[in-house]
């Protein structure tokens, strides 16, 4: 008897191994189907060609995906290139508003002050916090006269001459007249109601049926009621709308911040 075993013939041990790894490679080719619930083992099953059709659906997912990928990408950047243009514009219409609004307000001073009389504070009386009345250095011996209007150095409104001695003169507050009250205009309201002050602001009625005005609304006076007030005169920005009543606004006022005053002939 023979020590040695007897070898397999060399084409059955190979053609062994060659099945082993064909098994293996099909298997990994049922793998890539997974993604559309394709069966793992139909070569086991005898269908061969389900394997190779298989990897075919998965790499065309793999590729499909790949391609949305790559398109999302170029939708992004798109949108971020039309979001910072969108900001610069914004920019752009923010600097072109403030610059507008400056010139207004330089436009009203400059044509207040053309026939004007100086004059500086005396006293006033206090009431709410912003003065109703205003005593003024200048009277008729001045040229001063009832029912002139009055702005501070800087162009705003402050009110119209109540009564005269001959060296002084009182000032009523514009938003302390009365028969008729102040109206004026703004920025986006074409028509508002002076109607008093309230916690240092001036508080403001639209008369129109919507509301219109808007915090950095810029106000000016406007003759309508009153031949005696002069159109365009500043009076005032908005600080903030009533959360009640979109239709009332409140006013910040120059007021009290000059001592040098002009009363306009």
């Amino acid at each position: 008897m023979s020590l040695y075993k007897k070898r397999k013939p060399f084409f059955t041990r190979d053609i062994h191994l060659i099945l082993l790894i064909t098994s293996i490679f099909l298997i990994a080719l049922s793998f890539a189907g997974l993604f559309r619930s394709v069966p793992v083992f139909d070569w086991f099953n005898g269908n061969i060609g389900s394997g190779v059709t298989n990897f075919k659906i998965g790499a065309t997912f793999f590729f499909s995906r790949f391609d949305q990928n790559e398109k999302l990408s170029r939708e992004n950047l798109d949108l971020r290139k039309e979001n910072l243009d969108d900001k610069i514009l914004l920019t752009q219409l923010d600097q072109i508003t403030k610059e507008n609004t400056s010139l207004k307000k330089i436009n009203s001073i400059l044509d207040i002050k053309q026939n004007k009389i100086l004059a500086n504070k005396i006293s006033f009386i206090s009431y709410e916090k912003l003065p109703d009345t205003i005593a003024i250095n200048k009277g008729k011996v001045d040229g001063v006269t009832v029912d002139k209007l009055v702005v501070n150095d800087t162009g705003s409104f402050i009110g119209k001459v109540e009564s005269v001695s001959s060296y002084t003169s009182i000032i009523r507050t514009y938003y302390r007249f009365d028969n008729p009250k102040l109206t004026v205009r703004g920025t986006n309201t074409p028509n508002a109601i002076i109607d008093s002050a309230v916690d240092g602001q001036v508080k403001v009625f639209e008369t129109g049926q919507n509301s219109t005005a808007k915090v950095g609304d810029l106000f000016f006076s406007t003759s309508l009621g009153s031949d005696l007030i002069k159109d365009g005169i500043f009076v005032g920005t908005v600080s903030k709308i009533d959360p009640n009543d979109k239709k009332t606004f409140f006013l910040d006022t120059d007021v009290m911040n000059d001592d040098i005053l002009y009363i306009l002939l």
